[in-house]
């Protein structure tokens, strides 16, 4: 809901950079259109603009992300969140056993029970938060949380939290929705992990460029499966005794480790581990700036192995949310598409296939390249599938004064023809469009600009 209506108020938005100056003679418009963004009502703003320089923008973002802030109080979407609890270390301090208070979110009909835990000191920079997927899986069985073996997978994640892992952090612990669908990639979970890194943003103090998935057996499986699909919310995974098959492509900027018994042959989780890194090392052979990986196989180890080792090494990573070059493939995961990625995002998704697309920035000669196309499979097993230049959307190229010059003019190349040449103009609307949209501060861009598609020689906002 939020995304059409932003889509529909594009223009209106231009005008809130004037509004600024008139804020102690008019009610704070500002405001009144974040209440009706977030609550789906439309608000009519005066269709006026007034460019940004360079040196506003930072403080014209703050500004911004303060007034989020406030909107998403006024919704309420800090009452859908736990505090965070007092810390571990704490706790012990003080000779008190750990007490430990379940929430629960809900997507639809479905309701995931989980908890915060914490560990260390704060940073300067906000908490590391880790989303930790139990292991278990799907079973017939009357209820959603029927089955035991769950209920004692997501007790095992909270054991592990308090004893082994030793990165200090936020660490979020989820029950697995429902015992009968058994899989962490289904929509509902993948609708709740998605507001929940929002909120936690917002409220709980997590740092953005530091938050992590890993989950163990049906959680590691979940990871390989989440971590591509949503890889630009995160600073790194790593799956636990579990690995298959998946969308290797979008990990170029997403560090990914696997940790695994070299005894764990039940299911070919370790085959099918190791067939996951070699196609990741078949990206990185071609494109060795990326795709960072570690396979780490544990000798004489089966299906229990060292859960220490793989938090630790992923907390040595942060998120990049402005990598020089994306490669994403937008693909289906459980009947849904995500329609922006680092600093890309669509005006329509696929309406069956996917879309392919790799871009660039050239900082030397102000460049963004990219070369964009439409994959439909085969019909027949065995044929090759389908590809052409990408027509069925816009591609929106995000921007700011760190990744190009907007003080010069940009050209973007969509498949090797030159798609837009021009200025970009910085605009407190677009940054305010951005934040809402994307609920993160880094993806605040001030300045876009629609290629492709219908769009003719570039379509700047």
């Amino acid at each position: 809901m939020i995304k059409s209506f932003l889509n529909l108020s594009a223009g209106a938005l231009m005008g809130l950079p004037c509004l600024y100056a008139e804020e102690n003679k008019k009610p704070n418009l500002t405001a009144t259109w974040l209440d009706a963004a977030l609550s789906g009502k439309e608000v009519v703003i005066p269709e006026e603009t007034t460019p940004l320089a360079a040196g506003d923008v930072e403080m014209e973002q703050n500004r911004l992300w303060k007034a989020y802030t406030e909107a998403a109080r006024r919704a309420r979407w800090d009452r859908e969140l736990l505090p965070v609890p007092e810390t571990i270390a704490k706790m012990t301090e003080r000779r008190k056993r750990p007490q430990l208070t379940a929430g629960s979110l809900k997507s639809g009909e479905h309701e995931m029970p989980y908890l915060f835990m914490a560990k260390g000191e704060k940073p300067a920079t906000g908490w590391p938060m880790f989303i930790c997927l139990h292991g278990g899986g799907q079973q017939k069985v009357e209820k959603a949380h029927g089955w035991d073996v769950n209920t004692r997978e997501w007790q095992a994640q909270m054991s592990l939290t308090g004893r082994v892992y030793k990165p200090s952090g936020l660490y979020f612990i989820p029950r697995m929705a429902d015992d009968r669908l058994g899989r962490w990639w289904h929509k509902h979970n993948i609708d709740i992990f998605t507001r929940v890194i929002r909120h936690a943003i917002l409220f709980n103090d997590v740092d953005p460029n530091k938050i992590y998935i890993m989950g163990i057996s049906q959680g590691g499986y979940g990871t390989c499966h989440l971590a591509p699909f949503m890889a630009d919310l995160f600073a790194a995974a790593g799956p636990m005794a579990g690995g298959m098959m998946t969308v290797t492509e979008n990990l170029r900027n997403l560090p990914f480790r696997s940790d695994i018994g070299e005894k764990d042959t039940m299911f070919k989780r370790i085959e099918y581990a190791q067939q996951l890194h070699e196609a990741i090392d078949a990206h990185k052979a071609k494109d060795p700036e990326g795709y960072k990986n570690v396979l780490a196989i544990q000798k004489g180890r089966g299906h229990g192995i060292d859960y220490s080792l793989s938090p630790t090494w992923l907390a040595t990573n942060t998120r990049n949310p402005h990598p020089e070059r994306i490669v994403w493939r937008c693909h289906n995961k459980h009947g849904i598409f995500r329609d922006n990625f680092y600093w890309l995002s669509l005006t329509n998704t696929p309406e069956k296939g996917e879309f392919r697309i790799v871009a660039s920035l050239d900082k030397k000669n102000n460049l963004v390249t990219i070369t964009a196309e439409e994959v439909t499979p085969a019909k027949e097993q065995g044929e090759e599938p389908s590809r052409k230049p990408l027509t069925a959307s816009q591609i929106v190229v995000h921007l700011n004064d760190a990744m190009l010059d907007l003080e010069k003019e940009i050209t973007i190349e969509l498949n090797g023809n030159q798609a837009f040449k021009g200025m970009l103009q910085r605009s407190q609307g677009t940054i305010l469009r951005n934040l809402v949209e994307r609920g993160d501060i880094n993806y605040a861009f001030p300045a876009e600009v629609k290629v492709g598609g219908t769009a003719k020689n570039g379509s700047p906002e």
